[in-house]
């Protein structure tokens, strides 16, 4: 995760895009590092964990987009600002 961390707070943007993507890439695997990740001090780092959650549940089976909506409220709830309404983005995202 540290590797991830650092890339994605990394000052090269082209490094910050890659380790987005590839995470993204990963899915349901990826969730539990993201979620950490979600919860660095530094904008940038827990804006892009946010995006690859939200990537993460729109492409993902019933179960991960449940799993989403679900974490991303608990992250709303604990306070994160960032995190305001995650899962109605999610929610919608699949409906449409």
């Amino acid at each position: 995760m540290g590797d991830m961390l650092a890339a994605l707070s990394s000052d090269d943007y082209t490094a910050r895009v890659e380790a987005t993507k590839q995470l993204a890439a990963e899915g349901a695997a990826a969730i539990d590092t993201v979620k950490t990740l979600a919860m660095s001090d530094d904008p940038e780092v827990a804006w892009r964990a946010k995006t690859i959650l939200v990537d993460i549940g729109i492409r993902g089976d019933d179960s991960t987009h449940q799993r989403i909506v679900a974490l991303l409220n608990e992250l709303a709830a604990a306070g994160n600002a960032s995190f305001e309404k995650p899962g109605e983005k999610v929610v919608r995202s699949r409906t449409i």
